[in-house]
């Protein structure tokens, strides 16, 4: 089922300020782009859009309609301090105003063909009454990774910033 989430959004000119990042996936939607042979992760990321697409069928059965969003790049910033929340850093295939996004929701994250590795499907919702869907695949070794913060970055790079004050099941 899905995670619910009141989100406070702030744009930011630049995440790279006074932090660090950590982790970078690999496995980026764009296997159009890439033969298997000249990507590794070709499998997962063929693997990651039959699971948004699953997602995607699933919502059409009970009437909803997304957009889906391509993913070119996703990795983890480490903020300031050893206590501060990762953040989840998304670089989309899109020139779509992300401070535009009112709320977040998750689906349950699902072990992934990346050892370690685990897969949500986010929903960005706006004041439009179809929301935006994409595919996420996060290090789940990383305790400190609760999904709460966010940075969404479109084709103009310019970047917004979301974190998620709570989570409840729907």
């Amino acid at each position: 089922m899905m995670d619910e989430q009141d989100v406070i959004n702030q744009s930011t000119g630049n995440v790279a300020s006074g932090q660090e990042v950590v982790d970078h996936s690999s496995a980026h939607l764009s296997t159009d782009v890439m033969s298997p042979e000249d990507n590794p992760d070709y499998d997962v990321a063929q693997w990651m859009k039959e699971q948004m697409a699953k997602e995607i069928a699933r919502l059409k059965t009970q009437g909803a309609t997304v957009i889906p969003m391509t993913v070119k790049n996703t990795g983890v910033v480490k903020g300031g301090g050893k206590k501060a929340p990762l953040i989840n850093r998304v670089e989309v295939d899109t020139g779509f105003d992300f401070d535009k996004v009112k709320q977040i929701m998750l689906s349950d994250p699902i072990s992934s063909p990346k050892e370690g590795f685990s897969y949500v499907n986010v929903l960005l919702f706006t004041d439009k009454p179809v929301p935006l869907i994409l595919p996420y695949l996060f290090d789940s070794r990383k305790n400190r990774n609760s999904l709460s913060e966010w940075v969404f970055i479109n084709n103009k790079l310019i970047q917004s910033r979301h974190r998620v004050n709570n989570f409840a099941a729907v």
